[in-house]
This record gives structure tokens, sequence and C-alpha cells, in this order.
């Protein structure tokens, strides 16, 4: 997966201009989160990760 720049995130998202730094920092934690689920988790560390992309994920709008 290509990672996104500040370039992709003010093309994609030119009017939250001033929200491009957010929007990239939101969107490396759900990759991050996402990586994590790649691994050997139980059952409660899978569904708390679930929550934390959802919350970012709301948190883009």
């Amino acid at each position: 997966m290509a990672r996104v720049t500040d370039e992709d995130v003010v093309a994609r998202y030119p009017k939250h201009f001033h929200r491009a730094r957010e929007i990239l920092e939101i969107k490396s934690q759900i990759r991050d989160l996402r990586v994590r689920l790649d691994g050997e988790l139980d059952f409660d560390e899978i569904q708390k990760i679930h929550r934390e992309i959802r919350a970012l994920q709301e948190k883009l709008g």
C-alpha cells in the first residue's frame, strides 16, 4: 500500500487544507492499527483495535 503524501491529502481534501496534517496522521494511525491486526491477537485485542479504527475514521468524517 502506497503512503499518502501531503499533496495527496491536499488534492483530496482541498476545503480542509488546514486539516491536512491531521488527516495524514489519522490515516497513518489507521494503517498502523491494521498492520497490528495481521499479527496473532486474541479476540479482545482485535475488538479494541477495531474500535480505535472506527473512532479514527469518525474523526475523518
